[in-house]
């Protein structure tokens, strides 16, 4: 197995391999400050029109796969997100994850297909 995706958190890496990511998007830049706050979750002031963000769509390949999405979930502070690793490694943004899960199950006959995650970093460096 190769590892398509790294997310570094303050507990250590997250590591998603090739066969458990269905896409990555990334969106163009603008100027957003960003605000941490000890009591809640960070926030995000947009000075312009457009998000910096990268979505991700997981598969829950394996029994291990939501346990890790939810490490993502319960983080709820800044992470570094390798969003290429699999191609270079040194490839990376600081972000934080936009605290809203999708889950879609779809149907092939009379089984179930994988389940698909669709998360949202946004970057704040």
């Amino acid at each position: 197995m190769t590892i398509a995706i790294r997310i570094t958190l303050a507990s250590g890496n997250v590591d998603f391999y090739d066969d458990e990511i269905l896409d990555i998007r990334r969106f163009p830049a603008k100027d957003i400050d960003y605000k941490v706050n000890d009591n809640a979750l960070p926030t995000l002031e947009n000075k312009g029109d457009v998000w910096n963000a990268i979505e991700i769509d997981f598969l829950e390949t394996y029994k291990t796969t939501k346990a890790k999405i939810q490490n993502l979930i319960n983080e709820k502070t800044t992470m570094t997100v390798y969003y290429c690793y699999q191609y270079n490694a040194a490839t990376n943004v600081t972000a934080f994850l936009i605290p809203d899960v999708n889950e879609f199950h779809f149907w092939s006959g009379e089984e179930a297909a994988f389940v698909q995650h669709s998360l949202t970093f946004m970057e704040c460096s």
